[in-house]
């Protein structure tokens, strides 16, 4: 079943918290009380005619629209900061600040609770956990807290402060795997399992070197560590705690990725070493590809976006396999933004005009392409120059984007809604 295959029907008429897979996985075997499964199809890359589409650009409402959560709604509550704990609050005084009136703000500081703030989001199902600061204006000092907003109830519950000087940097990186909650403590050197429900935390794993980010990859916890100038990357599976090292300096650009709901994996074309093949349960492409970035099928279609990053140049293109037509279509999409997710089988794309010049920002938003008829659609935008937007908490199945204002400070969230499938299998 694909989902928004209805929302896209009239469009596509007028142009006529699973199992990992990878290049080292077996294919799929049928369980015995199956039928009998059918043949493999094979195909190189010169059985597909080459059909370049320009990329276009479209105003028209196709019926994906985004959750919004303006966060000026929430009240997080007023703290005073925590220069008033120490003997001497002005030694954490800024040297420079942005602020025009930063002395007076810094005064007021010590004597006026400030209200909350959220600087950071991640979601988990129905709920967001919002990392939350409240004095921006003492250096190195400062006071957070962490929320749960549940956006089914709308409850605001605060499940943790953090008052210390001495974590106050260190508390960050928070990532959803599986289900469970991680953040990063840079300061203690170790990564941290909070508690959903109750804030509580408990060690997960201590680093061997000095401890720098985690990132959320499927069923894993990606750990990235220094040691020196060697930048070393762990692999934790958060069900087993087994651990691997890898390339962390090739992190995010892994060239064979795997497909997260198992749908296709790669293999390696026979008689070479680097192309790669794309194989499903009913067929395999030689791309000739030697490195992708991600890979779907929507309709018996296979996409494959091609990112090329070289200093001074980049370049992103999608390739579609339609078997049926025997074509492959072709659009350079490098121009539409950054493809930050693949959710529904269809490729969404953050903009920013900042993005591509010097000036003040005067749009951003998202957009979402649609390989097979070379468009791409609107499904936000702002054009208030009065900051940009960010994707946070991004974990498989789950597209977050945060609204952030020129002090990066979150303004709104938007999410992908769960809509119900629109094709029903007969």
């Amino acid at each position: 079943m694909k989902r928004f295959a209805a929302l896209f029907l009239a469009v596509l008429a007028l142009a006529g918290c699973s199992s990992k897979k990878s290049s080292d996985t077996e294919p799929p075997v049928e369980n015995d009380d199956k039928a009998v499964e059918e043949e493999i199809k094979t195909y190189s890359k010169d059985d597909f005619k080459k059909v370049d589409l320009a990329l276009q650009n479209a105003q028209k409402d196709i019926g994906i629209h985004l959750n919004e959560l303006d966060l000026s709604t929430l009240d997080f509550g007023e703290k005073l900061s925590p220069c008033k704990t120490v003997a001497d609050p002005y030694s954490y005084k800024c040297e420079w600040s942005e602020y025009e009136n930063y002395d007076q703000l810094f005064e007021e500081s010590l004597k006026t609770p400030a209200k909350g703030r959220a600087v950071d989001a991640v979601q988990c199902g129905n709920d967001i956990y919002l990392y939350v600061s409240y004095d921006p204006y003492c250096d190195n000092i400062h006071s957070f807290a962490l929320y749960r907003y549940s956006t089914e109830t709308g409850e605001l519950k605060e499940l943790r402060s953090f008052e210390s000087a001495d974590d106050s940097y260190s508390i960050q990186h928070y990532q959803v795997v599986d289900g469970r909650l991680f953040r990063a403590d840079l300061e203690k050197n170790c990564v941290m399992e909070v508690d959903p429900e109750t804030g509580d935390e408990s060690v997960f794993y201590t680093g061997k070197e000095k401890l720098d980010y985690i990132v959320a990859s499927n069923h894993d916890l990606s750990v990235i560590e220094y040691s020196g100038e060697n930048v070393i990357g762990r692999m934790i599976d958060v069900s087993t705690g087994k651990e691997k090292e890898f390339n962390a300096e090739d992190y995010g650009n892994p060239g064979m990725p795997a497909d997260p709901d198992g749908e296709w994996w790669t293999e390696i074309t026979p008689g070479t070493e680097k192309d790669l093949d794309i194989v499903t349960d009913k067929f395999r492409i030689s791309t000739g590809l030697r490195t992708f970035s991600e890979a779907f099928l929507r309709d018996g279609r296979l996409s494959v976006l091609v990112d090329i990053r070289n200093t001074g140049y980049s370049e992103s293109r999608m390739y579609t396999y339609d078997p049926d037509r025997m074509e492959v279509y072709v659009t350079d999409v490098s121009t539409l933004g950054i493809p930050v997710k693949y959710d529904d089988n269809i490729l969404f794309i953050r903009y920013d005009s900042n993005y591509y010049s010097d000036t003040v920002s005067s749009s951003f938003g998202i957009s979402c392409f649609i390989p097979e008829i070379g468009t791409a659609f609107d499904i936000y935008s702002s054009d208030d120059n009065s900051g940009y937007i960010d994707p946070v908490g991004l974990t498989y199945g789950i597209s977050m984007y945060c609204v952030r204002n020129n002090e990066n400070q979150i303004e709104k969230l938007l999410w992908l809604p769960e809509l119900e499938n629109s094709d029903k299998e007969q």
